[in-house]
């Protein structure tokens, strides 16, 4: 295999380091690959126009009490179109409970005379407090319907992700209040959560990616402005790695490339953010306040690292990496010369 070889760490411009990673920002992606994020506002969400038409209507009749046979159907059937809601109830001007179906019950797991006892504040945690007093705000104020999503305790105990949406409501007898529906979106947020990690990390090292490193460079740009301080980025290119694909396999190349960048990591420091930006390109990300010396000092390191010999089913095998080094604003007459 080949010797190991170290090359020297180049200083560039920032406007230079960046060009090179715009090439695989505006590469264009596979059809199906690019996931999207669904949003969940006012009026949109599982059966959310039925929700509105009938949540006003269900909670008012229900808090006052079938008084005949027909009511009673039409609220049986408005609370049937309302089956995808965890929790339905109609609210005082206080947020005290005037009214909860025998399905919210089940759901929230508390007694009905015990709940009949709590405000909404109750049920919210303490740290969302604010959030709720805005959402009745947002509500009292346009009398629509207004939703925020917020954490609920089930059972005194048990927090559970909801989206609350609340609108001004009066009870059958004339009571001032407001229709509230809740709907247990935990498993949303994890959905969420996981693809939000999927889109900003690379699969197959764990490493964050392209669109991570963009909004990191931007966060950094602007906060060395701010502080008038210099920011960093180390850009690193394993040398003829389609070398290694056609004499070990791609299943080789890969291991060869999780390695690599577990050695990045551990060479990186803290505050320090890693990214593989292309096949077999990696950039670490220095933030304001590094100088050229600690940039070009982590590309030596770094040179260091790749060259240890990597092993592969017992074999050892050697690679070799080039390194770039840039710094944010550029320092005049000093990016043009090469070498460390």
């Amino acid at each position: 295999m080949q010797a190991n070889r170290i090359t020297a760490s180049r200083r560039a411009p920032w406007r230079i380091a960046l060009d090179v990673l715009s090439r695989a920002w505006e590469a264009p992606r596979a059809p199906g690959k690019r996931a999207r994020l669904a949003s969940r506002t006012g009026g949109s969400g599982p059966g959310a126009g039925p929700i509105v038409e009938t949540l006003s209507v269900t909670t008012a009749a229900a808090a006052s009490g079938p008084r005949n046979t027909a009511s009673a159907i039409s609220a049986a059937a408005s609370e049937a179109a309302l089956g995808a809601v965890d929790f339905l109830a109609h609210l005082d001007e206080a947020l005290r409970f005037q009214y909860v179906s025998d399905a919210s019950i089940e759901f929230i797991g508390y007694h009905r005379d015990y709940l009949s006892m709590l405000t909404l504040h109750d049920l919210v945690a303490s740290e969302e407090a604010d959030e709720l007093h805005a959402l009745v705000a947002r509500a009292r104020a346009s009398g629509k319907l207004e939703s925020a999503t917020l954490t609920v305790v089930k059972s005194l105990t048990y927090p559970v992700c909801v989206e609350l949406r609340l609108i001004i409501s009066s009870a059958a007898h004339g009571t001032p209040g407001f229709a509230l529906a809740a709907f247990d979106v935990s498993h949303w947020r994890e959905r969420e959560t996981s693809l939000t990690h999927a889109l900003n990390h690379d699969p197959l090292t764990g490493l964050e990616n392209l669109v991570a490193l963009k909004s990191a460079i931007a966060t950094a740009q602007a906060a060395a402005k701010l502080t008038r301080t210099h920011a960093g980025l180390v850009l690193l290119n394993i040398d003829d790695y389609q070398h290694i694909n056609r004499a070990l396999g791609d299943d080789a190349g890969d291991e060869l490339l999780r390695e690599t960048a577990r050695r990045i990591q551990h060479t990186a420091g803290h505050g320090e953010r890693v990214a593989r930006v292309a096949g077999d390109e990696f950039a670490v990300l220095l933030p304001p306040g590094t100088t050229a010396e600690l940039a070009e000092s982590l590309g030596r390191r770094l040179l260091t690292a790749i060259a240890q010999p990597y092993r592969h089913r017992g074999q050892h095998t050697h690679l070799s990496a080039s390194v770039g080094v840039a710094l944010y604003p550029d320092q005049a007459g000093k990016n043009a010369r090469s070498g460390v």
